[in-house]
C-alpha cells in the first residue's frame, strides 16, 4: 500500500536573497547529489543572514488544520536573534530526550515548550515498553526480539514501516537503559495489556522522568523556553535553518539552527486535522453534553510540528493513525475521577449505536485501543444496564478495565451518586423504569431497543453471544428495573501518525528526499504504527518511540549535520542489514 496519505502538495517560498521554498527545488536539493555524510545544513554565519520572513502561496495557508494550530505562515519581523546547534520543539518525553541527547552530545540546544508546564501528555504516561533491557534481563526475562517484531509486523498487516519497526524493536531495551541511566525509575515490570512482562512502570509516572530529564539538560548547558511556541519553520535551498518563536511577552525570535526536531506532540486537539484524518467526531463547545472530551490529556497539541513539516514540503505517513482510548460520558473528559465512568462506563454492558443496535463485542475492556477503536465505527454509543448490575458494581466492580477500574473496588454509595448526576443533568446520563422510556428519553427507537434488549437477554440466558462472541462472565442481562443509559463519545490519548521519517528520524518529502535539517520524534513522527496503537503487542511503545526517534534524531545530527560523530551511524548495525 502506498504511504503516502494525503495528495496535499504544498510549496513554500522563502523570502531574502537567493533563498527558495524547500518543496521548490531540485529533488538533490533535499537528499543532497553528495552522499548522506556530507548531507549539512548552511552554516550558521549563513543562517544569521537570514530575514526569517515566509511567504507562502494560497494552498500552504489551506493546509488541513492550520486554522485550528498556533504556526503563523505570515511575514514575522523578529525583534530577537539566536543562534544555536539545535532547536527541538515540544518538552514531552521525545522533546526532553532530544534536549537532554543533544546537550551530552555538547552541542548548543533551545528546547521550545508553548505551554507553561513541560511535559505535555508525556508527564501523565504510565511506562514504557522494552525488550532485553537490564532491568527486565534482571527479572528473569530474556525474549526473543524477532519473534515480538514479527508479532508487531503481522498486528498492523505490514503497514507500518518496517526499517522503522525493525530498528525499534532491536534498540527498545537499550533506550530503557539509557533513560534508567538518566534518572529514570521504574518501580515494576508489567506484561499489562501486552503478551510478556516489557511495560516498565514509572515511579512517579512520566512527570517525574520528566523533570528528571530537564534537570540533566540544564545542567549539561540545555536552554529550554516555556511559553514560547515555536510559529514558523525557516529554510534555504540547503534544507531547514531554524525556527520563529513567540516569547511569553509576544516578540518573535529568530532562532538560526543547524537543525531542527519537531515533537510537539500530534494534533488530537486539532478540530480539523481530527476530523479529517481520522473520520471521527470532535466532541467540544460550550454544550455541557459535548464538553472537552475527545482526548486525553493537555491542551495545546494540535498539530504544530506536523503542520510546520508540510509547510516547507514535508510527507506525511498514516497520519490517521492514533492511540484510541476508552469512550467518555458526555459532560465529563475520560480523566475525569468520578463514580458514572468507573461503574456505568467501563464496564462490559450492553453497547448500542444511534439506532438502538448491539454492534460489538462489550469484552474489550482489557485492550483499550481495540474498545475506543470500535466506538468510532458507529456515529452515537450507548451504555445500558440495569439496577442489578449497577448495586452488583457498588460491592466491587466486576472487571479490570485497562486500568482505568480496577477489579474488586467498591463504590457503595454508587446508587445515590448516580442519581445525584442524572438530577444535575450535566452528564449524558439517563434513567427510566422501562426499556421504551428509557430509550424516549435518549433519543433512540422504543421499539427497536426493546427488541435489541429482549435478544440481548435471550443470549445472556442461553450464556453464549451468537452475535458478537462476548465472553459468557461477561454476559449481564438488562432486567430489573429502573434502567439506566449512558452516551459517549470517542476518544484518543494521543496522536500516532506524522511526518514520514526514516530510521533516522529524518523527515522525508512526497517524492522521498531527505529534508535537511529536519527531524521528527514521538507523536509528530508516523513510521511505527499502521492505523492504530498497539497495546496488546507492545503496552508502552510509544513512549519508548519518543526516546528512540529523539536518539536516533540526535546522532544523525551530530554525524551528518555537526559532523562531530564519530564516523560510525549505528543505524545499520542496530538494524542487522546495510
Amino acid at each position: 500500500m502506498d504511504n503516502k496519505e494525503t495528495s496535499l502538495n504544498r510549496r513554500t517560498f522563502v523570502k531574502g536573497a537567493g533563498l527558495v521554498g524547500l518543496s521548490a527545488l531540485a529533488s538533490c536539493a533535499f537528499a543532497g547529489c553528495a552522499p548522506e555524510s556530507e548531507g549539512k545544513a548552511g552554516s550558521s554565519e549563513e543562517a544569521t543572514g537570514q530575514s526569517g520572513e515566509i511567504e507562502t502561496t494560497k494552498n500552504t495557508h489551506d493546509l488541513i488544520g492550520l486554522a485550528d494550530s498556533d504556526i503563523d505562515l505570515g511575514d514575522i519581523e523578529a525583534s530577537e536573534t539566536r543562534d544555536v546547534d539545535v532547536v527541538v520543539v515540544g518538552s514531552g518525553m521525545a522533546g526532553m530526550s532530544a534536549t537532554l541527547a543533544a546537550a551530552e552530545a555538547g552541542m548548543s540546544v533551545i528546547c521550545l515548550e508553548k505551554r507553561s508546564a513541560l511535559g505535555g501528555t508525556s508527564a501523565a504516561a504510565e511506562g514504557m515498553f522494552g525488550l532485553r533491557s537490564q532491568y527486565q534481563l534482571d527479572q528473569g526475562y530474556d525474549e526473543n526480539v524477532d519473534e515480538y517484531f514479527k508479532m508487531n509486523v503481522e498486528y498492523h498487516h505490514w503497514c507500518n514501516e518496517p526499517r522503522i519497526t525493525r530498528r525499534f524493536f532491536n534498540t527498545a531495551g537499550s533506550h530503557v537503559d539509557w533513560a534508567m541511566d538518566h534518572g529514570m525509575k521504574v518501580r515494576a515490570l508489567s506484561s499489562a495489556w501486552s503478551v510478556v512482562p516489557s511495560w516498565h512502570v514509572y515511579d512517579g509516572k512520566g512527570k517525574a522522568v520528566i523533570e528528571t530529564f530537564a534537570n540533566a539538560a540544564q545542567e549539561a548547558g540545555a536552554e529550554i523556553l516555556t511559553e514560547t511556541p515555536a510559529v514558523q519553520l525557516l529554510a534555504d535551498e540547503n534544507g531547514v535553518t531554524g525556527v520563529m518563536a513567540r516569547s511569553k511577552d509576544g516578540n518573535a525570535i529568530q532562532i538560526n539552527a543547524k537543525a531542527v526536531i519537531m515533537a510537539a506532540g500530534g494534533y488530537p486537539c486539532n478540530r480539523e486535522m481530527i476530523e479529517t484524518y481520522t473520520g471521527s467526531r470532535f466532541y467540544e463547545g460550550e454544550d455541557p453534553m459535548q464538553r472537552d472530551n475527545s482526548y486525553f490529556g493537555t491542551e495545546g497539541r494540535v498539530g504544530d510540528g506536523i503542520l510546520m513539516g508540510q509547510s516547507i514540503g514535508a510527507d506525511l505517513f498514516r497520519i490517521g493513525a492514533v492511540m484510541a482510548d476508552f469512550s467518555a460520558i458526555g459532560g465529563t473528559r475520560m480523566d475525569e475521577e468520578n463514580v458514572c465512568r468507573n461503574v456505568l462506563l467501563v464496564a462490559p454492558v450492553l453497547i448500542v449505536n444511534e439506532r438502538a443496535k448491539r454492534f460489538t463485542n462489550e469484552g474489550l475492556i482489557n485492550d483499550f485501543t481495540a474498545w475506543g477503536e470500535s466506538m468510532t465505527t458507529q456515529a452515537r454509543n450507548y451504555n445500558i444496564c440495569d439496577y442489578d448490575f449497577v448495586v452488583r458494581q457498588s460491592e466491587g466492580v466486576i472487571a479490570d478495565c485497562s486500568g482505568v477500574a480496577v477489579k474488586g473496588t467498591p463504590y457503595p454509595d454508587a446508587v445515590k451518586e448516580i442519581d445525584e448526576y442524572i438530577e444535575a443533568g450535566d452528564l449524558s446520563i439517563w434513567k427510566a423504569d422501562t426499556i421504551e422510556e428509557l430509550a424516549e428519553k435518549m433519543g433512540l427507537d422504543p421499539a427497536t431497543l426493546k427488541d435489541t434488549v429482549d435478544h440481548y437477554n435471550e443470549m445472556c440466558e442461553a450464556g453464549y453471544d451468537a452475535d458478537f462472541c462476548k465472553e459468557e462472565e461477561y454476559l449481564i442481562p438488562v432486567k430489573t428495573a429502573p434502567f439506566y443509559g449512558v452516551e459517549t463519545h470517542p476518544m484518543y490519548m494521543t496522536t500516532v501518525g506524522g511526518l514520514r521519517i526514516d530510521e533516522r528520524a529524518r523527515v522525508l518529502d512526497e517524492p522521498g528526499n531527505i529534508i535537511k535539517g529536519l527531524y521528527a520524534a514521538g507523536s509528530d513522527a508516523g513510521g511505527l504504527y499502521g492505523y492504530s496503537y498497539d497495546v496488546k503487542v507492545a503496552c508502552g511503545s510509544q513512549q519508548n518511540f519518543c526516546v528512540a526517534s529523539a536518539r536516533w534524531a540526535v546522532e544523525d545530527i551530530m554525524e551528518n549535520v555537526i559532523g562531530s560523530g564519530d564516523g560510525h551511524h549505528s543505524a545499520a548495525t542496530d538494524m542487522v542489514m546495510s
